[in-house]
């Protein structure tokens, strides 16, 4: 494990130098600056209503955001390696491709983890000023469900890397699986699968296949127990199933993590490394 450790802080390092990360931490300053003292101040007169729309502010930047950034910094993690030969150097120790991939997981996740805490904690400051402890506890629980979607999406990232020739077309396909996630499947799988499964449980649980709508389920559920801020996810969502609902989204997740970074390990097996 200690070759998995070292793997992991050297990826750590390297990854807190990349300007992915700053872009991220940025838009979250951005976020932070744009919610103003003025709009704050309602807080307390406007409620709920108010607070939601703060919240819901971070979960939508989250499901756009967190995806791009984790996909693109894994995307060029493995195929990076492999340009600069530091795969072959790294493969000539005695060090495994479980090691390998381990280390490239964890040292992302360190990083990302990171980022996101700073990324949040820029645009948190309204927390302990305006909001009531029990609205404290659900952004910090949005915190650890953000973190959640980037450990998710590290893996596909190191998939799509290790699939590559290069890291234009690594980077390439990372955006595109991007921009089908988080806009085309929400646009018109979504709409496919509610015009074409008549049962709305199904429907539902087809739906929520593609990790960022079950994030979204997950985090809207932690701010609003009725569901009313999910839009068209909402609708395809039974409250009398919801129980069962969240409990898949948890298993999509968990099951998209281990997939892919199987995956990534068996392609790595198959190739010629040195």
């Amino acid at each position: 494990m200690n070759n998995v450790y070292l793997l992991a802080r050297e990826e750590f390092l390297g990854s807190l130098r990349s300007r992915w990360l700053i872009i991220y931490s940025l838009s979250y300053l951005l976020l932070a600056i744009s919610i103003s003292p003025f709009s704050l101040a309602g807080l307390n007169i406007l409620g709920m209503k108010a607070v939601g729309k703060v919240l819901s502010s971070l979960i939508n930047l989250s499901l756009y955001l967190i995806p791009l950034i984790s996909l693109s910094m894994s995307a060029i993690s493995i195929v990076g390696d492999r340009e600069t030969n530091f795969m072959e150097w790294i493969f000539s120790k005695p060090i495994n491709e479980l090691h390998y991939i381990l280390g490239k997981f964890l040292g992302l996740s360190a990083a990302l983890t990171v980022a996101t805490l700073l990324g949040f904690g820029l645009a948190s400051w309204f927390v302990i000023l305006f909001l009531p402890p029990e609205d404290v506890t659900k952004y910090f629980q949005l915190v650890l469900m953000a973190i959640s979607l980037a450990l998710v999406f590290i893996p596909l990232g190191l998939y799509i890397s290790d699939s590559s020739r290069t890291r234009y077309q690594a980077l390439g396909a990372a955006f595109f699986l991007w921009f089908f996630m988080v806009f085309v499947f929400d646009l018109f799988v979504m709409g496919f699968i509610e015009a074409n499964i008549k049962d709305p449980l199904v429907a539902s649980l087809l739906g929520l296949t593609n990790p960022v709508e079950a994030i979204r389920i997950l985090m809207v559920k932690s701010i609003d127990p009725d569901l009313t801020f999910l839009g068209f996810t909402g609708v395809l969502v039974l409250r009398e199933n919801l129980d069962l609902i969240l409990t898949y989204s948890i298993a999509i997740l968990i099951t998209y993590a281990i997939a892919f970074i199987s995956l990534t390990y068996l392609n790595l097996r198959r190739k010629d490394l040195i």
